[in-house]
């Protein structure tokens, strides 16, 4: 995947473009799922432009990875796992991991699959 890039803009650019092709899709199309003009994703893509943490969030939803992976912070594609069971499967189970990320988080957000389960049964 190559390094971590240091220019944040220019680093969102690329990998807009990268997610963009992948899904083969047109500009026009990225900007339309997001609510905003095509000149506006256009200007992100070409590093004319930074979106504002909004559209940089909705950006993120979209491509489903983190805003760390389009702001060149990281190499990881995807997003952090947002349950136990996710979170388990990334890191094999290892304790340790889990225990540091679950420090990280603000209390209850990252949640447990199976009480979810449970409770939507009910």
């Amino acid at each position: 995947m190559g390094k971590a890039s240091l220019d944040p803009q220019r680093a969102l650019a690329h990998r807009l473009r990268l997610l963009r092709s992948d899904k083969k899709l047109r500009q026009a199309d990225v900007a339309a799922a997001l609510n905003i003009s095509s000149r506006a994703y256009s200007n992100y893509e070409r590093a004319y432009r930074m979106p504002d943490l909004r559209i940089l969030s909705s950006l993120a939803d979209y491509f489903n990875v983190s805003t760390d992976y389009l702001l060149g912070r990281t190499t990881l594609r995807y997003r952090y796992p947002l349950n136990l069971k996710a979170l388990r499967n990334l890191t094999n189970g290892d304790g340790a991991v889990i225990k540091v990320a679950e420090s990280q988080l603000l209390p209850d957000t990252l949640t447990n699959e199976d009480e979810e389960n449970e409770s939507e049964g009910n």
